[in-house]
């Protein structure tokens, strides 16, 4: 289930060392959340091949921490469940790119919505609440908080 070419026992680099809790021993549930998704079914992976030495060196010890072959059994499907959904960076990308599409289309609709319906509808509050319609007519107007786009200014002569 490893990937080729990659190490399961090195995931330095993508925020995943164990930070040290303050009893001194190392977080790895926070190694875990950290990581990244196509890198945690490999990590899932090497947490069942040692969990699966354990079981074969002494099950009855780790009946005792409910570690048995049908919960590794269970881990196993798991793990190739969301290996299957995972998929490839290159998905991820494509995926990624769809969202980016489908939220530029829901803030037209947005927009249009609040052109169309709202700021007409604020119109009826005008006269027997102008304090809130200017606070509405306020809220609306956008703010460019940002730099420039263009070109960079002249910085003045000392």
């Amino acid at each position: 289930m490893i990937r080729s070419g990659h190490n399961p026992q090195r995931y330095d680099g993508y925020a995943t060392r164990p930070r040290e809790s303050s009893d001194g021993a190392s977080d790895y549930a926070y190694a875990l959340k950290n990581l990244r998704d196509s890198l945690l079914d490999d990590a899932a992976q090497v947490i069942h091949d040692e969990a699966a030495i354990l079981v074969v060196a002494d099950p009855v010890k780790m009946t005792e921490f409910n570690l048995t072959p049908a919960v590794l059994a269970d881990l196993q499907s798991a793990i190739i469940a969301y290996s299957s959904t995972v998929g490839t960076p290159r998905a991820a990308v494509a995926g990624r790119s769809g969202i980016t599409e489908a939220i530029a289309a829901e803030i037209t609709r947005a927009t249009a919505n609040l052109e169309n319906l709202l700021d007409r509808l604020i119109l009826q509050f005008q006269a027997d609440h102008p304090t809130f319609t200017t606070a509405y007519a306020t809220a609306r107007k956008i703010v460019q908080a940002g730099g420039s786009h263009g070109e960079n200014p002249t910085p003045p002569t000392p």
